[in-house]
């Protein structure tokens, strides 16, 4: 007898006992008074359960028949094997071994995350070494005085741009110094294109030059002809074949252009007493 069986069975015989008592103490073969309204109550709670915990069998089993159709029909996608990417998990594995212990490296978090990730991808490190410290920059971009520069290829508008760079933990480029506006000038001419958005607008307030860091423009290098302020707000670019130094020009911020990119550099130290530095592997 199943176990649906025993409970309606069981259900049944309370059921007639609670009748067949009402109907004892109707004959008067029992007092009223025994027939107390607690034994009443009893009964018709003991009638509810049975007829509960048929309904909660009843949906149980119903449940099991859902399940078992639902195995049966999918039986070859549950039971399948999990791919498993075993080349990628070797990569893991050498970039574990081989990036640096917590005390020796003095960057962010989150930069450290950006290279580990970037490497687990399959992109290489640039990486630039004096003495027991070495500077990292992702695969592509270039390495000066402790920033990494990318010069892109495609075009795009000038808060597309900016968006893109703080995609790749960065920002447009903005020029601090002639040396690194020649530098800047120097690569993005080696590079190619005619026109590179860098990180300076007047887009807040007409003729008023900032940063994309809200700094104010303090010195600018514009191209000889072009006047740092116009009739509309506009954002800055560099035109580096037409001069080494003063190439800045202004457009329409919707215009699509080339774009620089800058970050700061991943900062890691060498061990003093470790002449096999895992650094040589990331």
């Amino acid at each position: 007898m199943n176990l649906k069986a025993k409970l309606h069975l069981a259900m049944k015989t309370i059921f007639f006992q609670s009748v067949g008592e009402e109907e004892e103490d109707g004959d008067g073969s029992k007092s009223l008074q025994s027939a107390s309204g607690k034994e009443s109550l009893y009964k018709k709670t003991s009638i509810l359960l049975a007829v509960i915990c048929c309904l909660l069998v009843s949906i149980i089993m119903g449940l099991s028949v859902l399940c078992s159709r639902m195995t049966q029909g999918n039986g070859e996608e549950y039971n399948s094997p999990i791919p498993v990417d075993y080349e990628q998990e070797e990569k893991v594995d050498e970039v574990n071994t081989g990036l640096p212990t917590h005390s020796s490296f003095t960057g962010n978090c989150s930069d450290m995350e950006s290279l580990f990730f970037e490497a687990v991808l399959g992109s290489n490190i640039t990486k630039n070494c004096n003495g027991q410290m070495c500077e990292l920059c992702l695969k592509g971009w270039v390495l000066f005085n402790h920033k990494c520069y990318m010069f892109s290829k495609d075009i795009m508008s000038w808060n597309a741009s900016q968006a893109q760079c703080r995609s790749k933990r960065g920002d447009l480029v903005k020029i601090q110094s002639e040396e690194e506006q020649k530098f800047i000038s120097k690569t993005a001419q080696k590079k190619g294109g005619f026109y590179f958005w860098i990180g300076l607008a007047d887009q807040a307030k007409k003729g008023e030059w900032r940063w994309v860091d809200n700094t104010p423009l303090r010195r600018g290098y514009w191209r000889q002809g072009i006047p740092s302020t116009g009739d509309v707000r506009q954002c800055a670019g560099m035109n580096p074949p037409s001069d080494s130094l003063n190439n800045w020009d202004r457009s329409a911020c919707r215009a699509n252009s080339r774009r620089i990119c800058e970050s700061a550099a991943v900062r890691l130290i060498h061990k003093a007493n470790d002449d096999n530095d895992n650094l040589a592997r990331v």
